[in-house]
């Protein structure tokens, strides 16, 4: 359990090792599941692959069920992190982020609910396989507007804890920048998913590439730079002498 006593080096240590752990469960679901399962345009033949690819379908889906419980203690350890130079902004992030969590986990039962369609009950058999094949599409496509949803919770903890990051001395601020940039992105994404969804897919190849160097600086740096400890203790005094 993390306790008050623990060090800030320590907290950056385990956030960059829980954040990392994040992306690579992202990299996972989007790359290796989703992208190799659903064939865009073709329900028919993603009903096909989702049955030969069942097993690797579940795995992802608990692969974004433990990105979503690792996310609550980065919270907790951003937190931590960042609530010495703003407590108030600090725990207002600390918010958006919860309920960014909260919404992706109720959408992930989106991809749940995509394999109902090729199981064996006798129900089933009251719908065509293009009805079928239709639910498992309405399914998988609720599920990435449901995490679109769940982005602009995210955007403003990315834009809130960029800039606690970059008022710090104790955190490069070449880092604050970039993960203010990373929410940003997430932004205009999720309004573009909403508004425009026909242009999406494009406006996601454009912002993919910095919302990723954003995430990944932050947790290499926390990671293997970590904290500036002199920096830190001087704004811990700072603290206690107007809390004492």
């Amino acid at each position: 359990m993390i306790c008050n006593e623990t060090s800030p080096q320590t907290y950056a240590r385990i956030g960059g090792i829980l954040y990392l752990l994040i992306i690579v469960l992202g990299i996972f679901y989007e790359m290796i599941v989703r992208d190799s399962i659903l064939v865009p345009g073709d329900s028919m033949a993603t009903m096909a692959s989702l049955k030969q690819n069942e097993f690797l379908w579940r795995l992802g889906i608990i692969a974004e069920f433990m990105s979503s419980i690792i996310s609550i203690g980065l919270v907790l350890i951003m937190y931590r992190l960042t609530q010495l130079v703003n407590k108030d902004l600090a725990m207002l992030a600390a918010f958006f982020n919860l309920a960014g969590v909260t919404i992706q986990t109720v959408y992930i039962v989106q991809l749940v609910e995509a394999l109902f369609p090729i199981g064996a009950s006798s129900y089933l058999q009251a719908f065509t396989p293009e009805q079928l094949s239709a639910m498992i599409s309405l399914s998988t496509k609720s599920h990435v507007f449901g995490f679109g949803i769940a982005l602009l919770m995210f955007a403003p903890y990315f834009l809130l804890t960029g800039y606690l990051i970059y008022k710090s001395r104790y955190l490069p601020k070449f880092v604050g920048i970039l993960y203010m940039i990373s929410g940003v992105g997430y932004l205009i994404n999720s309004i573009i998913l909403i508004m425009a969804p026909q242009f999406s897919g494009m406006v996601f190849m454009v912002i993919v590439l910095p919302v990723f160097i954003g995430e990944i600086s932050l947790s290499l740096s926390l990671l293997f730079k970590g904290v500036n400890e002199n920096e830190w203790s001087k704004y811990s005094t700072r603290v206690n002498q107007i809390n004492p």
